[in-house]
Parts: C-alpha cells; structure tokens; sequence
C-alpha cells in the first residue's frame, strides 16, 4: 500500500512558474527581428510568462506577439 505524500515531496512536485523580462531594443527594426528569441523561449521552456520592457510607441507591435504575455 502506497503512503501518502508529505508536504516536501508535494511541493518538490510544484513547478514554479517561469518569468522571464526582455528589455526590447529601441529600434523598430530590432523589436521585429526578437520575435523568433521570443518564440524560441516559449518553445523551450514550457508555461514560461514572457515580459517585454519597451518604450510606449512600440508596445502595439508587442502586444500583437502571440509570444508576448505583457509589455511593461
């Protein structure tokens, strides 16, 4: 018969949510050309929130980036 788990072995279990903050470069240019990092980091870290730090004038174009969870 199996025993419970204790409280350690349940947490070791809980995965802790990954964040990770991109400071986007302040060219148009270069804010298009991130998108497949960004793209990569969602494909390789599963559930990772994605959060971009960008000037005002380009945070239309991010938050139109499936990739992108929040600009800042």
């Amino acid at each position: 018969m199996k025993s419970p788990k204790g409280i350690t072995e349940a947490i070791a279990e809980v995965k802790p949510e990954v964040k990770v903050l991109v400071v986007a470069p302040s060219w148009i240019g270069d804010t298009i050309m991130m998108q497949p990092l960004l793209t990569l980091l969602k494909q390789r870290e599963s559930g990772v929130r994605i959060e971009v730090l960008a000037p005002d004038w380009s945070a239309p174009l991010l938050n139109r980036m499936a990739e992108v969870d929040a600009v800042i």
